[in-house]
Protein backbone atom coordinates (compact mmCIF):
# COMPACT_ATOMS: atom_id res chain seq x y z
CA UNK A 1 0.00 0.00 0.00
CA UNK A 2 1.48 3.38 -0.95
CA UNK A 3 0.43 5.14 2.32
CA UNK A 4 2.05 2.62 4.27
CA UNK A 5 5.35 3.04 1.93
CA UNK A 6 4.47 6.84 2.58
CA UNK A 7 4.21 7.12 6.80
CA UNK A 8 7.26 4.48 6.71
CA UNK A 9 9.59 6.91 4.79
CA UNK A 10 8.38 9.82 7.03
CA UNK A 11 9.09 8.04 9.79
CA UNK A 12 12.50 7.05 8.56
CA UNK A 13 12.77 10.75 8.58
CA UNK A 14 11.83 11.83 11.91
CA UNK A 15 14.37 9.52 12.99
CA UNK A 16 16.99 10.29 11.67
CA UNK A 17 16.17 14.47 12.11
CA UNK A 18 15.51 13.59 15.61
CA UNK A 19 19.02 11.57 15.87
CA UNK A 20 21.05 14.83 14.64
CA UNK A 21 19.29 17.38 17.36
CA UNK A 22 19.93 14.49 20.16
CA UNK A 23 23.28 15.47 20.14
CA UNK A 24 22.42 18.89 21.28
CA UNK A 25 20.43 18.13 24.19
CA UNK A 26 22.97 16.50 26.29
CA UNK A 27 25.04 19.77 26.27
CA UNK A 28 21.50 21.45 26.62
CA UNK A 29 20.65 19.54 29.93
CA UNK A 30 23.73 19.43 31.40
CA UNK A 31 25.60 22.45 30.63
CA UNK A 32 26.14 25.80 32.67
CA UNK A 33 23.95 28.33 30.97
CA UNK A 34 26.82 30.03 29.12
CA UNK A 35 28.30 26.69 27.57
CA UNK A 36 24.91 26.59 26.58
CA UNK A 37 24.93 29.44 24.77
CA UNK A 38 28.01 28.32 23.07
CA UNK A 39 25.49 25.38 21.37
CA UNK A 40 23.33 27.70 20.27
CA UNK A 41 23.95 28.60 16.98
CA UNK A 42 24.66 25.19 15.82
CA UNK A 43 21.14 24.20 16.98
CA UNK A 44 19.23 26.95 15.05
CA UNK A 45 21.64 25.83 11.79
CA UNK A 46 20.43 22.52 12.42
CA UNK A 47 16.40 23.45 12.88
CA UNK A 48 16.84 25.26 9.38
CA UNK A 49 18.18 22.56 7.73
CA UNK A 50 15.68 20.32 9.14
CA UNK A 51 12.91 22.92 8.54
CA UNK A 52 14.00 23.43 4.78
CA UNK A 53 14.20 19.69 3.84
CA UNK A 54 11.94 17.58 6.53
CA UNK A 55 7.98 17.23 4.59
CA UNK A 56 7.13 16.99 8.23
CA UNK A 57 8.68 19.72 10.22
CA UNK A 58 8.00 22.10 7.51
CA UNK A 59 4.90 23.29 9.12
CA UNK A 60 4.41 25.96 12.15
CA UNK A 61 2.66 23.87 13.82
CA UNK A 62 5.93 21.29 14.40
CA UNK A 63 8.03 23.94 14.56
CA UNK A 64 6.03 25.30 16.94
CA UNK A 65 6.31 22.11 18.92
CA UNK A 66 10.05 21.48 18.63
CA UNK A 67 10.78 25.10 20.02
CA UNK A 68 9.12 24.82 22.97
CA UNK A 69 10.78 21.23 23.92
CA UNK A 70 13.95 23.02 23.30
CA UNK A 71 13.04 25.98 25.38
CA UNK A 72 11.64 24.20 28.11
CA UNK A 73 15.26 21.89 28.23
CA UNK A 74 16.34 25.24 28.39
CA UNK A 75 14.63 26.66 30.98
CA UNK A 76 14.98 23.53 33.28
CA UNK A 77 18.81 23.55 32.76
CA UNK A 78 18.84 27.11 33.93
CA UNK A 79 16.97 26.30 36.63
CA UNK A 80 19.41 23.85 38.11
CA UNK A 81 22.08 25.27 37.38
CA UNK A 82 20.74 28.15 39.62
CA UNK A 83 19.12 26.13 42.13
CA UNK A 84 22.70 24.27 42.59
CA UNK A 85 24.52 27.64 42.75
Amino acid sequence: DGSITIAANEAKDNVRYLCTLDKFFGPLANASPVTMMEHIPSLMNTICMIYCTSPFYNTSEHMTSLFLKITNQMINTCKTYLCEG
